[in-house]
């Protein structure tokens, strides 16, 4: 037993206030009668009564020196030690529900499900005064319930818990629990499979129990990581990863359009990664490659291609178009159009794009590359900036991959006002290069002249156009590839409402077109979107992230300084000043009702 806060025992001082106050208050008033024989007899009968008579005399005395005494109890915070079966006063519980915990660990229960089991065993063993807080780690962290002590709560929140199949971001979800983390007596229980040591003692401070779930089985798996349709030569190139796998024969199954058109086998070997080569693929839309297997993860089992169409789109060209860019134009594509306005096009061809130098406020419903030539446009080119700085340009782009804007000159760029458009290239914070959606339509822009730059000297200025033109004329039914959970514009065929439909036949959610951001499903697969009036069938498919495809469970560890049990149990400081404050209160209370009845 023992006090938190001693240093508020200097209070006690109010006591010896409060007796002095009593003692040194005025008791009797001098007055003149015409005989004391009555005081007498009243006297000796208060020295013939009992003691406890007497004490009515100073009954609110007692009572104001109750109350002090128990409020300078309750500051000091007297305690007395207890024990637990888990440390810490304050649980935060972090459950990761990445695509890599979807992996079996034995007799069908995933490492998800046996997670939340083993949460729900440690809620069984806390005490009823430790609070616990529940987070989950996908690509945001959430955090679903702060301090509660109710198991029912508690209890709930981890079995509604869903699997989202992002990547977890264990740094910023680390993050927020180190906020968290702002008592002494707080313990972190983190259930994942692939967390490691070192990011874990970079963020946290607190006492941390890791759970890598799935360490202690086994593991076995074989998954398709790249899926590839070379469509001019009717080729696929499959390449398989695979984890503790012993040389054996796997099956394999390969349809297009929803039809199977291949199954086969192949002898897997003991190299990590193997290699498929498929030859002589009929034409079209849709491709899928699963793994007829009977692993421990089942996510990696199938992957999706889509086609790009085998004939070159039809291009528009509206306005005065750059003398470069026309002959590089004729070497893409065989057929080009050329218009001074957008209205000179009475009729737009099915599969084609624009390359507009037009000054036209006109939102054209066709995939635009927009090229600066003079203000205006939907892009809202307002003014030339003269460029000091070289061009910088953004990693992760595919569409740059084979380019170098670093050695590129330029001499000025148009800048626009404030639009919703990635920016690709940039200097001086003047865009150069950009991409996004306008009216549900890709667009590309580039902020520049071509006259005013030496970009078309370079070799890498035909294969930027070249990629331009075939990202702008992708396959229509095909409306790419997506991360789960990812947001970003959909470019919808057609006007209306869409039902996404998932592998299993059923309608998952309704779109519209009057919709900015697209959420795309969380596990992967291929889903279907259907217009509602007209029936016609569009394509997406989200993907396993690369980071799920490696998912071989790390071993457990605990770091920071936590104490050691003994006999399987914690000791922990009880605080009880909450009686006292209660005491003082009630006393109050009575002192209140013997002031006003003046006894």
């Amino acid at each position: 037993m023992g006090v938190l806060a001693p240093y508020f025992g200097a209070m006690s001082i109010f006591l010896v206030g409060l007796v002095a106050l009593y003692m040194f208050r005025k008791q009797y008033e001098e007055r003149y009668v015409a005989s004391h024989l009555f005081w007498r007899e009243a006297l000796k009968e208060y020295q013939a009564s009992k003691w406890w008579h007497k004490l009515q005399k100073h009954l609110l005395f007692f009572l104001q020196f109750m109350i002090l005494l128990s409020l300078i109890i309750a500051l000091i915070r007297p305690f007395f030690y207890s024990e637990q079966s888990l440390q810490g006063q304050h649980l935060i519980m972090v459950l990761d529900t990445s695509a890599s915990m979807e992996a079996e660990v034995e007799d069908g229960i995933t490492r998800f499900e046996e997670a939340q089991k083993q949460m729900l065993q440690l809620l069984e063993e806390k005490s009823n005064t430790q609070r616990v807080s529940i987070m989950t780690v996908g690509e945001n962290p959430q955090l679903l319930v702060s301090q509660e002590n109710d198991y029912s709560i508690l209890e709930k929140e981890i079995l509604d818990v869903e699997i989202l199949y992002s990547e977890a971001n264990f740094e910023r979800a680390l993050s927020l629990v180190e906020a968290l983390s702002v008592e002494e007596e707080t313990t972190v229980h983190i259930y994942s499979d692939q967390l490691q040591q070192e990011i874990v003692e970079q963020s946290l401070s607190s006492v941390t129990n890791v759970y890598n779930i799935g360490n202690e089985q086994p593991f076995m798996n074989v998954g398709i990581s790249s899926f590839v349709i070379n469509h001019e030569q009717s080729h696929a190139f499959i390449q398989l990863n695979q984890e503790g796998m012993e040389e054996q024969q796997v099956d394999y199954q390969l349809t297009i359009d929803g039809e199977v058109f291949l199954e086969d086998s192949f002898v897997l070997d003991n190299e990590p990664h193997s290699f498929i080569y498929l030859e002589d693929l009929p034409a079209g839309d849709t491709y899928q490659i699963e793994l007829i297997e009977n692993d421990d993860y089942k996510l990696d089992n199938i992957a999706t291609s889509f086609s790009q169409p085998s004939e070159s789109p039809v291009i528009y060209v509206i306005g005065e178009s750059s003398p470069f860019l026309s002959l590089l134009l004729e070497q893409i594509s065989e057929e080009i159009i050329f218009a001074n306005t957008y209205s000179d096009i009475t009729e737009w061809e099915d599969h084609s794009i624009i390359i507009s130098f037009s000054d036209e406020n006109f939102i054209p419903e066709k995939p635009t590359l927009f090229m600066a030539q003079d203000a205006g446009t939907p892009l809202q080119f307002n003014e030339k900036v003269p460029l000091t700085e070289r061009p910088v340009q953004f990693d992760g782009e595919s569409l740059l991959q084979f380019t170098d804007f670093s050695q590129v000159f330029i001499l000025e760029a148009w800048n626009v006002e404030e639009n919703s458009l990635d920016v690709l290239v940039q200097a001086n914070d003047i865009p150069l290069i950009s991409k996004g959606y306008i009216e549900n339509q890709p667009v590309l822009a580039v902020h520049f002249e071509l006259e005013q730059s030496d970009w078309p000297l370079h070799s890498d200025f035909p294969i930027f156009f070249y990629q331009a033109v075939e990202e702008l004329s992708g396959n229509e039914r095909s409306l790419g590839y997506f991360a789960p959970l990812e947001q970003r514009p959909l470019p919808l065929p057609e006007k209306g409402l869409y039902q996404v439909i998932d592998e299993d036949n059923q309608i998952i959610d309704e779109i519209g077109d009057d919709e900015s951001i697209f959420v795309a499903p969380s596990k992967p697969g291929l889903y279907r979107l259907r217009h509602m009036e007209t029936n016609e069938i569009s394509y997406l498919s989200v993907y396993l992230p690369e980071s799920e495809q490696f998912v071989k469970a790390f071993e457990s560890f605990m770091v920071g300084n936590g104490e050691a049990p003994q006999e399987g149990h914690f000791t922990y400081k009880n605080e009880f000043w909450k009686i006292f404050v209660l005491l003082a209160f009630l006393v109050l209370l009575v002192e209140w009702e013997v002031f006003r009845r003046e006894l």
